[in-house]
């Protein structure tokens, strides 16, 4: 396993994490952290895409 791969996985996992536990609270959040993360995505591992 390479170092760029890990970080993709521990992005992943983190990211649905989120996502589940702001489905709980609130549609609003859930949106917004979805909007923010794919633009930390985009921005931190921008070789991925």
């Amino acid at each position: 396993m390479t170092i760029k791969t890990r970080m993709l996985i521990n992005i992943l996992r983190t990211t649905y994490k989120n996502t589940e536990n702001n489905k709980k609270k609130n549609f609003n959040n859930y949106n917004i952290t979805k909007i923010t993360i794919i633009i930390r995505a985009r921005t931190k591992c921008f070789f991925f895409y």
